[in-house]
């Protein structure tokens, strides 16, 4: 940010509810991508970026399990394995999605990691805030846990079952 540049997330995943470019994803050879808009992308904002290193921080001190202990605030929290980034000098170049980077209560289907609830077996969604039920503070205690953990003195956070406690 500080060197003038801008950064947005590329998700596969939003990318194809968006009609102009479902057919694009499936036979990527056709080459009409070329001449095709973008649809809005989430911008990697300065607060997704504090996320990020709050992330870095946590795993420095050896309290970041992942994908359990990420930031739901961080770009991190929203793939599993790869992701792509588009950088540009120019803000207004690509349009800006309306909802921020990372987990939202209302976004049902991905939990940390970017993976789907209904791709991963019941046994394996623990902890990745994809289950409907009391998202909403799930994120927000998983938002506290990550910006304490890796604080000189601070005790981490523990599990009882699908909640975060002191």
């Amino acid at each position: 940010a500080r060197a003038g540049y801008y950064m947005w997330h590329v998700d596969p995943h939003q990318i194809r509810l968006h009609a102009e470019w479902r057919d694009i994803v499936k036979s990527p050879r056709s080459r009409k991508w070329a001449f095709q808009a973008l649809p809005p992308l989430a911008e990697v904002s300065k607060a997704v970026l504090h996320a990020e290193e709050q992330n870095a921080m946590n795993a420095r001190f050896g309290t970041l399990n992942i994908p359990w202990d990420l930031h739901p605030h961080s770009l991190h929290a929203m793939f599993s394995h790869n992701t792509n980034l588009l950088f540009s000098l120019n803000h207004t170049a690509i349009p800006t999605a309306k909802h921020p980077l990372g987990l939202r209560a209302d976004n049902p289907s991905f939990g940390l990691g970017g993976k789907c609830a209904h791709q991963l077996p019941l046994r394996e969604q623990f902890g990745r805030l994809c289950i409907k039920q009391r998202r909403a503070e799930l994120i927000a205690r998983a938002v506290v846990a990550a910006e304490r953990w890796g604080q000189p003195g601070v005790k981490p956070w523990s599990r009882q079952g699908n909640v975060l406690v002191r």
